[in-house]
């Protein structure tokens, strides 16, 4: 962080040490009305971590009927 001459601050947007970097994360999901295997689908937004994705998805997936099954990071 550093002021500049009119005296605002400028935040450095490199990650803290230690930090974790956001990823995207892909999510099998299976619908409680069919009997296929279940599908991947690959997050919109990025997360720090597997419990973020379900905490974010889980208000989506009651009001779209789908249980989410695995959630793994994208390469």
């Amino acid at each position: 962080m550093r002021v500049s001459s009119t005296n605002t601050i400028k935040v450095n947007p490199i990650a803290a040490i230690g930090e974790k970097k956001m990823k995207q994360y892909w999510m099998k999901i299976q619908y409680h009305d069919r009997d296929e295997g279940g599908m991947w689908i690959l997050t919109q937004g990025t997360f720090r971590n597997v419990a973020q994705v379900y905490q974010a998805h889980q208000h989506q997936a009651k009001a779209l009927n789908y249980e989410i099954r695995e959630v793994k990071a994208a390469e």
